[in-house]
């Protein structure tokens, strides 16, 4: 994979045999909270980069319509050294920022060192997933070259990953970030943000692909209630809900709204529970498999995903890392048996002292759509074994610092990672001083195999070692799946050549989205 030569250019997005892509109207849809800031590179929920997202591009991306192919985007064209070990890439010439600016290599190596080494003070969530990278340079204005310290089988999927966005260098150190501001170079502007209410984005005539973007705008209302975005869907309030529809809701549409699309496949996101290994109770190993054991994850599907969803462990099921039902069976919390897996949290709990349970548990709570469920499902299925936590309900901005400053007990959160690639999953989550391994766990051994997997490119002999690190973690239990939710979208009919990501972070760009009304 280090050696793939540059596709070509793709040509415009297919259409239906009945209709070709047409220019003009305003894609509406909604977004589930406000976002903690407008900074690409330090934040990491989709509430941010649903908005901002089509004001960005990267130097590459994934193909919009077929999804797992990379393809150019501010990078024209590639190539690497006969080792491997060093790209460069041909940038586009002519792109202007929205402020009028030329894009140029020196904006594009600064971009990815800030996302690698970012200044002190700031907090960037990629920072770990680029370990092969061991020199960005500026050829020229319009060539950039990436020495890599060893050849890797998963670094040009990692730059095309939709975290990862060119931001204009002059911006940046004018105003200190982009917490509050966006300056980028893609399909549309950001014109307008009223905090509750909505976004707005509109069509950039300066774009350097001549023939996009079809729409002429979009428009995120801000809902934070599902039942109510669902509604303002099938009233056309807004055409696609990006949280797509559950399964009864999908019933609904299909007897009385069939019209509507409905896009489903496996997801990366996984409902977690995670507990701080900084202090007790969760210090102690045996509490944590204790709450492993107690969680019915089986359940969890039935109940959170209304049937729809996946038992997996630490790589999603998308992946062919992923372990098999069978692999994870031996482990705490994946036995079948909720009778003996109750006895022996109770069991292991009193072996840590605390044999008549656990009380008062700071549990973090975001106040997004689908969260409290969780918090909830998680305290019930928890106070089957002793364990009480206490549901300390937080604005997305507040619950993240909480979780970044470490204070809590323990969290509930819809967690993915960028990318579904051993690189990314472990290099956010869970590997030593990983910007979103906000539980504090550290294991030797698993960042040694960490850096061994990463330059591996034999995929027999690496998923023998990421099927170990697997094992590590769910033994170590930082971080608990309680399942791996489906991928959805629900969309009007005249929203054309727009594909639901597995990941919920792909496809924010939309520039080869149109309306067909």
């Amino acid at each position: 994979p280090a050696l793939t030569p540059t596709p070509a250019p793709r040509p415009p997005a297919p259409a239906p045999a009945t209709a070709q892509p047409r220019y003009g109207g305003i894609l509406t849809q909604d977004i589930p909270a406000d976002a903690p800031s407008l900074d690409v590179h330090q934040e990491t929920t989709t509430s941010m980069l649903i908005p901002v997202g089509p004001a960005y591009n990267g130097l590459l991306q994934y193909d919009p319509i077929e999804g797992s192919k990379v393809i150019p985007d501010l990078a024209e064209r590639w190539e690497a050294s006969p080792d491997g070990q060093a790209y460069t890439f041909h940038l586009h010439k002519g792109v202007k920022w929205h402020d009028g600016k030329p894009f140029t290599a020196e904006d594009a190596r600064y971009s990815l060192e800030r996302i690698i080494h970012p200044p002190k003070g700031m907090n960037s969530p990629r920072a770990e997933v680029f370990p092969m990278v061991d020199k960005i340079e500026k050829v020229d204005d319009y060539t950039l070259r990436v020495t890599l310290k060893y050849r890797s089988a998963s670094f040009l999927n990692i730059l095309a990953n939709a975290w990862i966005l060119m931001v204009p260098k002059h911006v940046v150190e004018e105003k200190g970030d982009m917490k509050k501001v966006v300056v980028g170079t893609g399909p549309f502007k950001f014109q307008d943000y009223t905090r509750g209410v909505s976004t707005t984005l509109v069509k950039n005539p300066d774009y350097f692909l001549k023939d996009r973007p079809y729409l002429d705008g979009i428009i995120n209302y801000i809902i934070k209630d599902s039942g109510a975005a669902f509604a303002a869907l099938r009233t056309q309030r807004i055409l696609t809900k990006y949280r797509g529809v559950s399964p009864a809701e999908a019933a609904i549409l299909k007897e009385k709204t069939p019209q509507i699309v409905l896009q489903e496949k496996p997801g990366m996101t996984f409902p977690a529970y995670a507990m701080n290994l900084r202090r007790k109770p969760f210090d102690d190993v045996r509490v944590r498999r204790a709450a492993s054991l107690a969680i019915d994850r089986r359940a969890g599907i039935q109940v959170l995903g209304e049937g729809a969803g996946a038992v997996a462990g630490p790589m999603p099921p998308t992946n062919i890392y992923a372990m098999s039902e069978a692999e994870l069976a031996p482990f705490p919390g994946y036995g079948p048996n909720m009778e003996a897996r109750i006895a022996e949290a109770k069991k292991l709990l009193a072996e840590a002292g605390y044999p008549n349970g656990i009380k008062g548990l700071r549990h973090v709570v975001r106040a997004y759509p689908g969260h409290s469920e969780l918090a909830i499902f998680l305290k019930d299925q928890l106070a089957k074994v002793g364990i009480d936590i206490n549901l300390v309900i937080l604005e997305s901005a507040a619950a993240y610092a909480a979780t970044i400053k470490g204070d809590f007990d323990s969290y509930s959160w819809q967690r993915l990672a960028a990318l579904d690639d051993p690189d990314v999953v472990f290099g956010e989550l869970y590997i030593t001083g990983s910007p979103r391994n906000y539980e504090g766990y550290s294991n030797p051994k698993l960042d040694e195999l960490y850096q061994k997997q990463a330059r591996t490119l034999d995929i027999a002999q690496r998923k023998a070692i990421v099927l170990e690190m697997q094992k590590i973690l769910l033994e170590d239990n930082p971080k608990l799946q309680v399942f791996y939710m489906t991928a959805a979208a629900a969309f009007w009919p005249e929203v054309r050549d727009y594909q639901v990501p597995a990941n919920n972070y792909e496809n924010k760009k939309l520039q080869d989205v149109w309306l067909a009304r």
